[in-house]
């Protein structure tokens, strides 16, 4: 298993013909159902864009609150309630994960609900690493628990491919399987 490194993360295409802008405003727009939570640090948002068409382009459209205009501008328990609905009916939620989630007072409450209401096999890490080899730096252990998304060869390949990684049993799930399945366990 490999970690997504920050400069992974850069190189990661986009959908032809769009930029990180274009496609942030098309998330906002879109009304189709989401099938991705994406939970992230404020810190984390220059990398939130391709981390978000990676999933996209594997058939799951995201979810991200700061382009949920329906939200309150300011943080409230409206806000609270908002967030806490969108957790509870799209199926998977994903962690951008970096040395920024310490500094979060979301993220840990969005893990919170997701694995409270569907089980942590519904919760997946992106870590963003300096290295492959090497976890991002995070204080919260807790997050040990849940299955990451990584980088792995498939025996009697050469190619690297995007999959999920569970840290209790050791399997690995494409990407697109994951998000696809209905149970996971």
């Amino acid at each position: 298993m490999q970690y997504l490194t920050l400069e992974d993360v850069s190189r990661l295409p986009m959908p032809l013909k769009k930029t990180e802008g274009d496609l942030l405003k098309e998330v906002r727009a879109s009304v189709e159902p989401k099938q991705v939570f994406l939970s992230h640090s404020h810190l984390d948002e220059a990398a939130l864009a391709r981390i978000a068409a990676l999933f996209q382009m594997n058939g799951a459209p995201v979810y991200l609150a700061n382009q949920d205009s329906s939200l309150p501008q300011a943080a409230s328990v409206d806000t609270a309630k908002g967030i806490r609905e969108k957790i509870v009916q799209i199926p998977r939620l994903v962690v951008v994960s970096s040395r920024n989630l310490s500094t979060s007072r979301w993220v840990p409450w969005e893990i919170g609900i997701a694995d409270g209401t569907r089980g942590r096999e519904y919760v997946a890490l992106v870590p963003l690493s300096i290295a492959t080899d090497r976890p991002p730096a995070m204080e919260q252990e807790y997050l040990d628990m849940y299955p990451a998304v990584c980088w792995v060869t498939p025996k009697g390949s050469s190619v690297r491919e995007v999959a999920v990684n569970d840290p209790f049993d050791g399997h690995y799930w494409p990407l697109k399987r994951w998000l696809s399945r209905e149970s996971l366990t």
